[in-house]
């Protein structure tokens, strides 16, 4: 059977590559082949938000504080837009029937700001991570007076940046369970 045309061309590649012995891979399908060959380590999806509390019991009246760290494990920069964690993150504490607590009236003016002086953009690079200086003390956010066992969660809104550009906006979230006895 005689072959024209494009059909030919395609049958003549596929016998290349057939008797090269040549397969087809797709760039990411290579990269991480190279990177297997070369030891470099494959960077993540996902950038990761860690919650840092130093303990995981607490005395009622106690303070709970909690230190946020963003790693960046992708192979983009990542934008962080306003860093100041009690108003750019997401903060929820749970009790042990899952109800949320509410934030009391110092939480609220510490989440709610009348007046916000300036909000900063942050670029954390590939391979780079940001760790808040500023601990956030959960009990001044929450009534927190009471025994029990607590379920924190926080969300983070993030963008890539890929060659100047940002990119579409993902939400990083963590869960960590604390107890107040």
């Amino acid at each position: 059977m005689k072959k024209t045309g494009k059909s030919a061309f395609f049958y003549a590649l596929l016998i290349l590559a057939i008797g090269t012995n040549v397969s087809f891979k797709t760039i990411a399908q290579k990269k991480i082949m190279d990177s297997k060959k070369s030891n470099i380590k494959v960077l993540s999806k996902e950038p990761i938000l860690e919650l840092g509390l130093k303990v995981k019991k607490f005395q009622i009246g106690e303070p709970v504080e909690l230190t946020l760290t963003i790693k960046n494990e992708t192979n983009f920069t990542i934008v962080l837009f306003d860093v100041v964690p009690e108003r750019s993150f997401e903060i929820t504490v749970k009790d042990a029937k899952g109800s949320s607590l509410p934030l009391t009236e110092i939480g609220q003016r510490k989440v709610y700001p009348n007046i916000i002086m300036g909000r900063e953009s942050v670029h954390v690079e590939s391979g780079k991570e940001l760790i808040l200086r500023r601990k956030v003390r959960l009990n001044e956010l929450f009534d927190l007076k009471r025994a029990g066992n607590y379920t924190l969660k926080v969300k983070r809104t993030y963008y890539f940046q890929n060659a100047n550009v940002m990119n579409e906006e993902k939400v990083l979230s963590s869960i960590e369970k604390f107890i107040i006895r």
